[in-house]
């Protein structure tokens, strides 16, 4: 689960839809209206989702005991797996009574490998009944087990993220199913650098948004909203700094038409998962780029203000240039020789 400082982080990057005509859909849009997109995740394995309060206490003025049916939601469940079932691969969908575990069983074994972690068991937590079994598929060896998506944000969407070595599903929560496998999607080609490149270490779900990263390829993102059909979102530049180092320039798009720009960062030594929002909430900028100014160190986008200002990156740094008034209205090659020459 998210702790508040990861939940305030997300609140930089998305503004979301009400979808659910319900309680929890009408309390929840007193929080969304300060939501904007996504920012930095990280640390914890999976355990719970996050329920419909507010971290931050909004005010539910309005909302009364005497005028609003109150349902109670279960503060924990009795359910037991008997299946061997590795850390933080089971979660409690607490609003949905569902738990969700990735096992391995006598069907999975390998004579060869050992325990297969690639059972998906569904269970209904008001009866502890199995309602519903699937086995994955082998995906590269059957010793590489899949894993619950290590942060599932999931108020409104009820989508959970399961990673396999190079394959993604999703399991659909509220219409009890599993989706086709997704596998990720990058701006330019990847090229192998041995057998470890392009597993996936780190998957995150935040409502309707994936977000992941695969050894030597990259952070990879994908729009969930329509879950039949979800669509990658593919980074608007990318800065190849070595063979198997790219950093990606994203730019997530909120409700009112504005964007987020972000700056993804994976820490292999902590296995923490950074969103690098670049501003406190999503902005107008214009963010086509040219095809073949896409991988460069500094990118120089244009607001779309009156004066068209400069809005300068530095893709190494991970970080937005703070331009000079005189700087930001100048054309595009006065401001790249300005940050190119800042520190020299």
């Amino acid at each position: 689960m998210p702790d508040k400082q990861q939940r305030e982080n997300f609140s930089y990057l998305y503004s979301f839809p009400q979808k659910k005509q319900n309680m929890r859909a009408l309390k929840m849009l007193l929080v969304y209206l300060s939501i904007s997109l996504l920012a930095a995740c990280g640390g914890e394995t999976s355990g719970d989702t996050v329920n419909g309060d507010d971290p931050n206490g909004s005010d539910t003025t309005g909302m009364t005991d005497t005028n609003v049916p109150s349902m109670e939601l279960p503060a924990s469940h009795d359910c037991t797996i008997s299946n061997e079932v590795l850390d933080g691969n089971q979660l409690w969908v607490r609003e949905a009574n569902t738990l969700i575990a990735i096992t391995a069983d006598s069907t999975t074994f390998d004579d060869n490998f050992g325990a297969s972690h690639r059972v998906l068991e569904i269970y209904n937590t008001e009866t502890c009944e199995q309602v519903a079994r699937e086995v994955l598929p082998v995906n590269v060896s059957p010793d590489f087990p899949y894993f619950l998506a290590e942060i599932t944000y999931n108020n409104e969407s009820d989508l959970v993220g399961i990673r396999g070595a190079r394959t993604i599903y999703i399991y659909d929560v509220g219409n009890q199913r599993l989706l086709p496998p997704l596998e990720p999607q990058y701006l330019s080609a990847r090229a192998s650098e041995d057998a470890q490149s392009g597993n996936i270490l780190r998957l995150e779900v935040w409502e309707n948004y994936l977000i992941g990263f695969a050894e030597d390829e990259g952070t990879f993102a994908f729009d969930l909203d329509n879950a039949d059909a979800p669509a990658a979102i593919l980074p608007i530049a990318e800065f190849k700094t070595t063979e198997t180092e790219y950093v990606p320039l994203f730019a997530f798009s909120s409700s009112d038409g504005k964007v987020q720009l972000t700056l993804p960062a994976y820490n292999r030594n902590t296995e923490e998962y950074s969103i690098n929002a670049l501003y406190p909430t999503p902005q107008d900028i214009n963010t086509t780029i040219a095809a073949n100014a896409r991988n460069n160190r500094f990118i120089v986008l244009r607001k779309t203000d009156a004066n068209r200002s400069a809005v300068a990156i530095d893709m190494l740094n991970r970080e937005l240039l703070n331009l000079p008034a005189d700087v930001a209205t100048q054309p595009t090659q006065q401001v790249l020789q300005w940050a190119r020459g800042r520190n020299q």
